[in-house]
């Protein structure tokens, strides 16, 4: 159901661009975090370690499900750039880093970031849909000079300092 949302917005881009003379350009985003993003893993396990205490937090799937994190920074640095592909055709680009990287590893690092013991533990039962890997092809992000310029473990220390400043 989701990718037949998305293919539908990005035909009524295609139509309204064609029909209106609008110049658009579709950026697809990943799996976007930073600070004030109240969405995605990293938010929701910041609450669930702040609820814990010292205990492991589940969490759905097995762990070994490959995402491509992208910084809220490095969004809107894409973004910026998408700006020069605006044209009548709304053509499309991917807004990723191009790596995956585990839904553990990212567990990993943000109980590192929060500190204190608690860790993460896995159920082993993904959600119906969730896929098992979602990681950007981003050639044509980077044929407009895009580079991602936030390293993850650095995003990651800096979105738990942002919820921890926040509680």
């Amino acid at each position: 159901p989701y990718g037949s949302h998305k293919a539908m917005m990005e035909s009524l881009c295609r139509l309204y661009a064609g029909n209106f003379g609008l110049r658009v350009a579709i950026v697809r985003m990943f799996s976007v975090y930073g600070a004030g993003l109240e969405k995605q893993l990293i938010w929701d396990l910041c609450g669930k370690l702040a609820r814990s205490g010292n205990s492991p937090v589940i969490l759905g799937g097995t762990g070994e499900e490959l995402r491509d994190w992208l910084h809220v920074s490095d969004a809107a640095a894409l973004l910026w750039l998408a700006r020069d592909r605006c044209d009548g055709r709304a053509s499309a680009l991917n807004g990723g880093t191009g790596v995956g990287t585990s839904i553990r590893d990212v567990a990993g690092l943000v109980c590192e970031a929060w500190g204190g013991g608690a860790g993460v533990e896995f159920s082993g039962i993904a959600r119906a849909g969730d896929p098992p890997s979602l990681v950007a092809d981003c050639s044509e992000a980077f044929e407009v000079g895009f580079r991602p310029g936030v390293m993850l473990g650095e995003g990651i220390r800096e979105t738990v300092g942002w919820f921890k400043a926040r509680t």
